[in-house]
């Protein structure tokens, strides 16, 4: 009897472990990118001190990536690789200073802080983690809510446009158990 008992929970505890090791296997991780453009028009500022100043929005949402939507109920964590601004056209180069916003609800905000940064066709913008900002980031795409890219800034010239386009690049590991 005594043999029968410890047959018995050695069974119970592989099968746990056979099964455990099972649900892990099932994971599967994409990559789920993220992209929109803001079109900037600056206008003229009313004080005497600054050139032109400006401010753009736009939402995305996350389910809007077909893998993400299919796993949106089973999604175990959110990575962010990368994350970028990048000028795609501008009418005059020009200088500018800004903040980058993504929000969403109550959750806390990834922002960055530019500073003097040339506007030039094809420059890009590496969105860092100095302070944590990818990390509020992977919170934000991880609750599947839409959520809302702001920038607002000034620049050193007066009637100029340009279009910024921010790219968000995400691993996803999710598990349909």
């Amino acid at each position: 009897m005594k043999n029968l008992t410890r047959l018995f929970f050695l069974t119970l505890l592989f099968t746990g472990l056979v099964f455990t090791g099972c649900k892990d296997a099932l994971d599967v991780t994409f990559e789920a990118d993220y992209t929109t453009e803001l079109p900037i028009v600056v206008t003229p500022s009313t004080l005497k001190a600054t050139n032109g100043v400006f401010e753009s929005s736009t939402t995305i949402d996350p389910l809007s990536n077909g893998n993400m939507s299919t796993y949106a109920n089973n999604i175990q964590s959110v990575r962010i690789v990368e994350a970028t601004a990048t000028i795609l056209s501008v009418s005059t180069e020009a200088v500018m200073s800004a903040e980058l916003d993504v929000t969403s609800g109550t959750l806390p905000a990834a922002s960055w802080v530019f500073t003097d940064v040339q506007l030039v066709e094809g420059a890009v913008i590496e969105l860092s983690n100095e302070t944590g900002q990818l990390d509020n980031l992977s919170d934000i795409i991880s609750a599947k809510n839409v959520f809302t890219v702001d920038v607002v800034g000034q620049t050193d010239q007066d009637d100029i446009s340009f279009t910024m386009s921010v790219t968000i690049r995400a691993f996803v590991t999710a598990n349909p158990l």
